[in-house]
């Protein structure tokens, strides 16, 4: 992707001139961007949040995954019905732990965002990409969950789930952007900005897909692998949570 693309994505750096300007936060703003100084840090500063804003959705996701599996796994010794309410409970419990962060960082990635680019791309209030958020996070988990406890059953099923989670993947990006928009008298769908060099040079939709293909599993590799590194440590931990016994003979 071109650096025009990417700085479309992120969007530019305005509050200087909302603050400064419109006044959109009252004596207090102007004050406070009067003590810092320089334009150049605001931007950049503000270059930082919004981009964080965007990503961060992905990773906390993950945590709340990541959790969730940690606490269920953690539960050997109960019985099934109970795992399950463990599951259920923790995935509510965590979910609304990130909740406020998730709102916070829908605020500014797109309720209050510098650029339209992605609003008018996206559509129906962003269901269908946090669907695909929430597939890929599952993929995540059973890629973990197999290099744990590998097996013959484990591997094929895991495999199973990856090969299935390709189409489902490109139907939910697909749907969850807009239908071909015209803009600079240029007519692009979503992927074709996302996922193509720029907006004037088409891309065939079988590219795309494969595109998206190798997005998607490079993805799923890259958290696994994130969230796997902190398994060792864990168990370590565990283990060594463990009560000794004592192997001496007793009188």
């Amino acid at each position: 992707m071109t650096s025009e693309s990417l700085a479309d994505i992120a969007g530019s750096s305005n509050t200087y001139f909302f603050v400064m300007k419109k006044g959109i936060w009252g004596d207090t703003g102007i004050w406070l961007y009067t003590l810092i100084g320089s334009q150049s840090l605001i931007a950049a500063i503000e270059r930082v949040v919004r981009f964080t804003a965007l990503l961060r959705p992905v990773f906390v996701w993950l945590a709340i995954f990541s959790a969730v599996y940690f606490r269920v796994t953690g539960a050997r010794f109960v019985r099934p019905a109970a795992r399950i309410r463990i599951m259920l409970s923790s995935l509510i419990v965590f979910t609304l732990s990130g909740a406020i962060w998730l709102f916070a960082f829908r605020l500014i990635a797109f309720q209050y965002s510098s650029t339209d680019n992605l609003n008018e791309l996206i559509q129906g209030n962003g269901v269908f990409l946090y669907l695909l958020l929430l597939l890929i996070m599952l993929n995540v988990i059973a890629v973990v969950h197999v290099t744990v406890s590998p097996g013959p059953k484990k591997i094929f099923f895991t495999t199973i789930i990856i090969a299935a989670s390709l189409p489902i993947g490109w139907l939910l990006f697909s749907s969850g952007l807009s239908a071909p928009v015209e803009k600079y008298g240029i007519t692009f769908r979503g992927a074709d900005f996302l996922l193509g060099p720029d907006r004037r040079e088409i891309l065939p939709e079988s590219i795309l897909m494969i595109r998206w293909g190798i997005i998607q599993i490079g993805a799923v590799a890259a958290l696994a692998f994130g969230m796997r590194i902190l398994l060792p440590g864990r168990q370590t931990q565990a283990a060594s949570a463990l009560p000794v016994r004592d192997s001496r003979p007793r009188a």
